[in-house]
């Protein structure tokens, strides 16, 4: 089954290990190409490289990506093995009212 959040693993120095398609969509990753690239140096978000370099996870985080329609990210972050990482984000559009 696949998963419908995006997930992204990454070692001890932030490099990816692996994406599922919905990361890739989702943060603009390849999968083929990305793997072993640092995640940090690919993804465009200032609040989320800051959260990551944190380490504190005990609290999601929420960015909300600006354009035409706005999208908004949650991004959960999980620690497994040593000081290894599996990111999820989930993105859905906010409602503008006129």
């Amino acid at each position: 089954m696949a998963l419908p959040d995006a997930a992204i693993a990454l070692n001890q120095r932030g490099e990816i290990r692996w994406v599922n398609g919905a990361a890739e969509n989702l943060f603009n990753l390849n999968a083929k190409s990305d793997v072993g690239e640092n995640f940090a140096n690919l993804v465009r978000l200032p609040q989320l490289v800051d959260y990551l370099k944190t380490a504190d996870y005990s609290e999601d985080l929420q960015v909300t990506l600006p354009g035409v329609i706005e999208k908004t990210l949650l991004i959960r972050v999980a620690t497994y093995g040593k000081g290894q990482l599996v990111l999820l984000g989930s993105g859905y559009f906010s409602s503008h009212s006129c």
